[in-house]
C-alpha cells in the first residue's frame, strides 16, 4: 500500500496486482438431479485467465452417482465422472477429462479408492 501526505492529511492509495474470484451455485432440477454452474477468474500483473463450468449429476442409488460435465476457458472441456459406495466402509471415485487444446485432445484419467477404519 503505497500514502502519502498533503498538508497533515493522509490519503492511502491501494494497488493491486493480482486478483481471483471464484463462483459456483447447486440447482437441485429433479430429486435425483442436481445441476451445478461454477466460474473462476484470476489475473496476475494485468494478465488474466477464467473458465466456465456446467455439470448434471445424477443419483443412481443410495451407493452412487454419475456426473456429465462442459467447461469453457482455455478450450473447451468434457467430463465424466462417478461415484459408487463399495462396501460400508470403502468407496471409490473416478473421473474421465477430455481437455481440447489447440495442440490436439488432452485425455486424463483419475481414480480413487477409499478404505475407511
Amino acid at each position: 500500500m503505497l500514502c502519502f501526505f498533503s498538508e497533515n492529511l493522509y490519503f492511502p492509495t491501494i494497488e493491486v496486482s493480482g486478483l481471483s474470484i471464484t463462483q459456483s451455485i447447486e440447482a437441485p432440477l429433479t430429486l435425483r438431479n442436481t445441476m451445478t454452474m461454477s466460474g473462476q477468474l484470476s489475473t496476475q500483473n494485468g494478465t488474466g485467465t477464467g473458465c466456465v463450468d456446467v455439470s448434471v449429476r445424477h443419483l443412481l442409488s443410495d451407493k452412487g452417482w454419475m456426473e456429465l460435465g462442459f467447461g469453457a476457458g482455455n478450450g473447451p472441456t468434457f467430463t465424466f465422472k462417478g461415484f459408487r459406495t463399495l462396501t460400508k466402509r470403502m468407496f471409490s471415485n473416478v473421473a474421465t477429462i477430455l481437455h481440447f487444446t489447440p495442440h490436439g485432445i488432452r485425455p486424463d484419467l483419475v481414480t480413487s479408492e477409499c478404505h475407511a477404519e
